[in-house]
C-alpha cells in the first residue's frame, strides 16, 4: 500500500486517525449470525439454497474419491505397475487433493446450518443450543463413513463392516475397521475406537464439544 496521499507522506496523526476509523468500522460489523441475518435478511432466502449446493458437492466429491480410486486399481492391476504407483495415485493423491476440499464444504456446512435454525427459531433459550444432550446425539447420528472416508486408504467393504489402514497410526495391513451398523469404529492395532464423534476429535484435534457443533450444526 502506499504511504502517501497527493505525494505527501502520512503522517503520525494520519495513521492514528486511521485507526480510529478502522475501530469504528469495526464495531459496525456484524458480531453473531444473528446481527448478520438482521442487516441481510436477503441471505435467508438463499441460505436452504446453498446447504443443498454444498451437500451435493460433498457428495459428489466423495463420489470422485471412490471412482478415482477404481480407476487407479484397475491401471495398476491391468499395466501391472508397482505399489508405489497404486500407493501415490491411490491413496496418497486424494487424501491430500481431495480431503481439504471435503473439510472445507463441511466447514459451509456447519456455518449455513447454524443460520438456517437461526431462521427456524431454533436458537433460542432453552432450543438444542443449550440442550447439549440433544446437540450430541444429532453428533453421533452422522453418518461414519462420510466422515472418515476422506482420511482412509486402503478401503476395503466386507458386507456391514469396512476396513482401511488406521489414520491415527503408520501400518502396512489394514486394521482399521468400522462397523457401518453400529456407526462405530475400532483400530486392532493402536486400539483407538469410539463413534463419529470420538473419530472427529482424533482426526482433527478438536475437543469434545467442538467436535460435536461440528457435526451438529
Amino acid at each position: 500500500m502506499s504511504e502517501y496521499i497527493n505525494n505527501e507522506p502520512f503522517s503520525e496523526e494520519f495513521y492514528e486517525y486511521a485507526k480510529g476509523l478502522e475501530k469504528e468500522w469495526s464495531k459496525s460489523l456484524p458480531k453473531s449470525d444473528e446481527e448478520l441475518l438482521l442487516i441481510f435478511p436477503e441471505a435467508k432466502e438463499i441460505i436452504f439454497q446453498k446447504i443443498t449446493e454444498y451437500r451435493e458437492e460433498r457428495k459428489e466429491c466423495i463420489e470422485n474419491i471412490k471412482e478415482f480410486r477404481e480407476k487407479v486399481s484397475a491401471i495398476a492391476s491391468e499395466e501391472k505397475k508397482d505399489e508405489f504407483f497404486e500407493w501415490f495415485w491411490r491413496y496418497l493423491y486424494p487424501k491430500y487433493f481431495y480431503a481439504p476440499q471435503v473439510v472445507k464444504l463441511d466447514k459451509h456446512l456447519v456455518r449455513l446450518k447454524r443460520q438456517q435454525r437461526i431462521i427456524s427459531g431454533e436458537n433460542k433459550k432453552n432450543s438444542y443450543v443449550t440442550d447439549f444432550i440433544t446437540l450430541k446425539e444429532r453428533a453421533k447420528q452422522q453418518s461414519f463413513v462420510d466422515i472418515a472416508l476422506p482420511y482412509l486408504e486402503k478401503i476395503r467393504r466386507t458386507g456391514s463392516r469396512i476396513t482401511a489402514l488406521c489414520p491415527f497410526h503408520e501400518e502396512k495391513t489394514p486394521s482399521f475397521t468400522i462397523y457401518i451398523d453400529r456407526n462405530t469404529f475400532h483400530c486392532f492395532g493402536c486400539q483407538a475406537n469410539g463413534d463419529v464423534i470420538t473419530f472427529k476429535m482424533k482426526i482433527e484435534n478438536l475437543t469434545f464439544v467442538d467436535a460435536v457443533k461440528e457435526l451438529a450444526l
